[in-house]
């Protein structure tokens, strides 16, 4: 089934991330395709919307492919790991390494 993960940064509550994934019946994220979710980053501090695809990029580690191809790949360190609500995974690009805690889980339907 295919659910909207909404975090928020530890550090920084005001900044935001959602993600549109399936996750399977342990609430781990499908990587079965290639590009398997999206999702958006908003920072409070410019108020814009980083928009951005999800690839496998190694073990327990998905990649961030920017809409906006001027930015580098970034990393979100949340496979192999139950997505529930207040778990906080890792994120990192190449101006940052922040933490973001599920807030929500919206099913699709």
């Amino acid at each position: 089934m295919k659910y909207r993960i909404e975090l928020s940064c530890a550090a920084y509550p005001l900044d935001k991330m959602w993600i549109d994934v399936k996750l399977d019946h342990n609430q781990v994220i499908d990587v079965t395709n290639e590009y398997f979710g999206n999702g958006t980053i908003r920072y409070s501090g410019d108020a814009r919307d980083y928009r951005f695809s999800l690839y496998e990029s190694s073990e327990g580690v998905a990649g961030i492919d920017w809409e906006d191809k001027r930015f580098p790949a970034g990393e979100l360190h949340m496979l192999n790991k139950r997505v529930v609500m207040g778990n906080v995974f890792e994120f990192l690009d190449s101006r940052e390494r922040s933490h973001y805690k599920v807030t929500k889980i919206i099913p699709f339907t």
